[in-house]
């Protein structure tokens, strides 16, 4: 590809719409999300999200803004995984 097409905003919007928007795309290893409580956070084309395995040992993948108050549920951790019971917007603490 040429250059250009590496850093020009309107060939990352198509390639959003086109690839990232449409197709499924691997977000963590289940490896990495071996027991109920833990969680993963991910950016998939500029989407915050996070990916949990609840009690029964399903996986989730949601957005982690609260609709609410748009504050990111994770409270802007610095760790990008880790356990818990639940997950709750800082705002409504």
């Amino acid at each position: 590809l040429p250059p250009a097409f590496y850093w020009r905003p309107d060939v990352w919007a198509l390639e959003q719409e086109r690839i990232f928007r449409r197709e499924w795309l691997c977000v963590a290893h289940v490896d990495q999300l071996r027991t109920p409580g833990d969680w993963r956070a991910v950016e998939i084309a500029g989407e915050p999200l996070v990916v949990t395995r609840d009690r029964a040992g399903e996986l989730h993948a949601l957005s982690r803004i609260c609709r609410h108050r748009n504050m990111d549920l994770l409270h802007g951790a610095a760790e990008r995984s880790g356990h818990g019971s639940f997950l709750q917007c800082p705002y409504h603490l």
